[in-house]
């Protein structure tokens, strides 16, 4: 969010020439550009700086935090210099550079991929205002950003290259995490106290000027020095607490436990190697997400745990045992050919009066002549249908078409979001369409 007095999300995008950003209009139902005459650009491919920000030590440390308090994001990203960051000039549509470089250059041994990778803009003070916490080879470092200059505030912290943290890419399980009261934690996965496969997960809290140990959870069995368990360490309040749980991949299923150290009932009905989690295809897909589950009057907000399986996208919740928080599977109607069950009269009888031709409306879901408002009003025409099934069977065809209803609404989102990606790939084309004939203009 470039600027949170809004509260709308904005799409911001790394283009050849620099960055672009995109705020979508609900009014018309397009994407505008924003600043899209502007004559200077953050992070073009090569910067007046000489820094070449098509290569990962740089477009990778790609930030948007609030650095000066006013509530609209900097953006911030690594040069062969040092850190640069750019202010956003809402009224003008422009960038305006802060900073040309200084902390984490090249020249500082921060082009190197196990220290630029661990770069993170996190408020550690409650302040509203982001510091700056890296890993470097002797330890984490910490700094502050005060008159448009990086300072460092703590150096010489945990997860130093001496605690084997280049070894298998170990410095990918270092993370933070910012729970519910503000408090700033920062957490990794070293060698246990066995051989090189031994684990722990370390934690620590930040304190006024430094990074405190907490707790070191010691991890079973071995293999974590594997990127297919190490990478997957990730926090999140899982019991809804205030507290972070800490969460890591294991052969057999996800591990969890509590901030104390008393380890949670494991997660082993998926995430196991034998169902392929140890595959990146799968394991890089692990995140945690905020949702709300249950019924308008009894819902709540809860942590939930997904990734991508063989199968798709698999969501669970943790209520004292793991359970799958959302199912997949939607009632099928219309078994077979010899179906006259009440429920498949009335699926047949709505899909038939949705489309004349047809008696599975489903089938028809991914045809390009249904549009986003097409849903809209097939949704609307299936709440006001009268029941065609007779008396007899007033209780299924409610239940088939609330089941409908719904379906239809929730088809109508997912045509909404590949409109609103269409319009975005629709109006770059536009844009580069429009530089090319520039580019002609000028050389003519």
């Amino acid at each position: 969010m470039l600027d949170r007095k809004l509260g709308q999300a904005d799409v911001i995008a790394r283009e050849h020439d620099g960055i672009h950003v995109f705020r979508y209009d609900p009014n018309k139902n397009e994407w505008r550009e924003l600043g899209s005459h502007a004559s200077v650009r953050p992070f073009a491919d090569t910067d007046a700086g000489g820094t070449d920000w098509t290569q990962p030590k740089h477009y990778s440390t790609i930030q948007l935090a609030d650095l000066t308090g006013d509530g609209v994001a900097e953006l911030v990203g690594r040069g062969r210099d040092g850190m640069q960051v750019w202010q956003w000039d809402p009224a003008n549509e422009s960038w305006t550079q802060l900073s040309a470089g200084g902390e984490l250059a090249d020249d500082q041994g921060f082009g190197e991929e196990p220290y630029y990778s661990t770069i993170r803009l996190v408020d550690l003070d409650r302040d509203g205002v982001a510091e700056l916490v890296v890993r470097a080879a002797a330890g984490m470092q910490t700094y502050k950003w005060r008159s448009n200059v990086w300072t460092m505030i703590a150096a010489n912290g945990p997860f130093g290259d001496a605690a084997g943290f280049l070894t298998g890419k170990r410095y990918n399980s270092v993370r933070t995490f910012v729970d519910a009261t503000g408090r700033a934690w920062l957490y990794g996965l070293p060698v246990g106290a066995g051989d090189a496969g031994s684990g722990a997960i370390q934690i620590h809290r930040w304190r006024k000027d430094h990074w405190e140990h907490i707790q070191t959870l010691p991890l079973p069995g071995s293999g974590w020095d594997r990127e297919s368990q190490f990478a997957t360490l990730t926090a999140a309040d899982i019991q809804g607490d205030a507290e972070p749980e800490f969460l890591v991949r294991g052969p057999r299923g996800l591990h969890s436990y509590t901030l104390r150290g008393r380890p949670l009932s494991m997660h082993s009905q998926s995430f196991t190697d034998a169902q392929g989690w140890n595959l990146a295809e799968q394991y890089r897909t692990l995140k945690t997400a905020t949702a709300i589950l249950g019924s308008s009057s009894e819902s709540t907000a809860r942590t939930l745990i997904i990734g991508r399986g063989s199968k798709g996208l698999e969501a669970y919740k943790f209520t004292g045992q793991w359970e799958v928080a959302a199912e997949t599977n939607f009632p099928q109607y219309c078994a077979n050919i010899r179906d006259s069950s009440a429920k498949c009269v009335a699926y047949q009888a709505i899909s038939k009066t949705l489309d004349p031709n047809q008696l599975d409306i489903r089938s028809q879901y991914t045809q390009a002549k249904y549009t986003y408002n097409t849903f809209i009003n097939f949704q609307n025409t299936v709440l006001h249908m009268a029941n065609p099934i007779g008396p007899d069977n007033a209780a299924a065809f409610a239940a088939v078409q609330s089941e409908m209803a719904q379906e239809l609404g929730y088809a109508a989102t997912v045509k909404a979001w590949f409109g609103n990606n269409s319009l975005l790939m629709n109006q770059q084309y536009k844009d580069v369409s429009g530089l090319l004939n520039q580019a002609v203009d000028d050389v003519n």
